[in-house]
């Protein structure tokens, strides 16, 4: 969502966080839900402090390796589709 539309998913996070705790703020008490947004910042700093955004980029892979998967992909059978196996299911 963040690549196609340009609207940063932090901003659907707060949102998100935000509709909840007023929701919170209607059904119980508020020292309660004050606790829990104490809780929530304190969680969201220690996320931003330890946040590195390159860690997060796959690397590209070696064109060597790219190729041995491609064989290796090749060469096993193929599996049914996903509507066969969900009839097959136990479940």
């Amino acid at each position: 969502m963040q690549d196609t539309t340009g609207f940063r998913a932090g901003y659907v996070q707060l949102i998100a966080d935000a509709v909840i705790f007023a929701a919170g703020f209607l059904l119980f008490p508020v020292p309660v839900v004050l606790w829990s947004l104490l809780g929530a910042v304190v969680l969201n700093l220690v996320i931003a402090f330890n946040h590195r955004r390159d860690r997060y980029i796959a690397p590209e892979p070696h064109p060597a390796s790219a190729a041995r998967v491609s064989a290796r992909c090749a060469s096993q059978p193929r599996s049914a589709p996903a509507a066969s196996r969900a009839r097959l299911s136990p479940i």
